[in-house]
């Protein structure tokens, strides 16, 4: 659902941004906790795996230095 899809890219998103010195937690936070509610009931844990990967990979580009 399209409230999944949220929860997912703002995870991932908060992930990366916080691994590059990045302080979304005010914004990204209340965001997130407002999706997840409806997202099915569905647990944040439940998408962790996706997470987890699609930030690792945003991550080392966003982590290059020339």
């Amino acid at each position: 659902s399209y409230a999944e899809e949220e929860v997912v890219v703002e995870s991932v998103a908060y992930s990366v941004c916080a691994s590059v010195g990045l302080d979304t937690t005010a914004a990204a936070v209340p965001y997130i906790a407002g999706w997840v509610e409806g997202a099915n009931g569905e647990p944040i844990e439940r998408y962790a795996a996706l997470i987890d990967r699609l930030a690792r990979r945003l991550e080392e580009v966003a982590l290059l230095t020339p």
